[in-house]
C-alpha cells in the first residue's frame, strides 16, 4: 500500500469517526437532517472514498472567503460578490 494511500485512510477515518459523533449528537433538529439528508445521498452514490476534488476546486475555497470578507466588511455588495464567486469558480475549474 501506498504512503499516500495509508494517509487517506487515516483522514478518512478521522472525518468519519468525527460525523458519528457530531450525527449521534445533532441539535437542533434541522442539523440532524442535514445528517440524516447525507446519510441518504450516500446509499445512493457510495463511498466517499473513492471521489477526487476537480482540478482547480481548492483555489475556489480560498477565492470565496476572500469575497466573503469583502463582503462582510462592506467592500461588496452580496450581488457582485456571487457574480465573483461564480466568475471566479468557472475559470478555477477551468485551470
Amino acid at each position: 500500500m501506498r504512503r499516500s494511500d495509508v494517509k487517506l485512510r487515516r483522514a478518512m477515518a478521522s472525518v468519519l469517526l468525527l460525523w458519528v459523533t457530531l450525527a449521534s449528537g445533532a441539535e437542533p433538529e434541522g442539523n440532524k437532517a442535514v445528517c440524516d439528508y447525507e446519510t441518504t445521498v450516500k446509499a445512493k452514490i457510495g463511498p466517499s472514498s473513492g471521489w477526487l476534488w476537480p482540478s482547480g476546486s481548492s483555489a475556489i475555497k480560498t477565492d470565496f472567503q476572500k469575497v466573503y470578507d469583502d463582503v462582510i466588511f462592506g467592500k461588496k455588495s452580496p450581488a457582485a460578490a456571487a457574480a465573483q464567486v461564480v466568475s471566479d469558480a468557472q475559470q478555477s475549474l477551468k485551470s
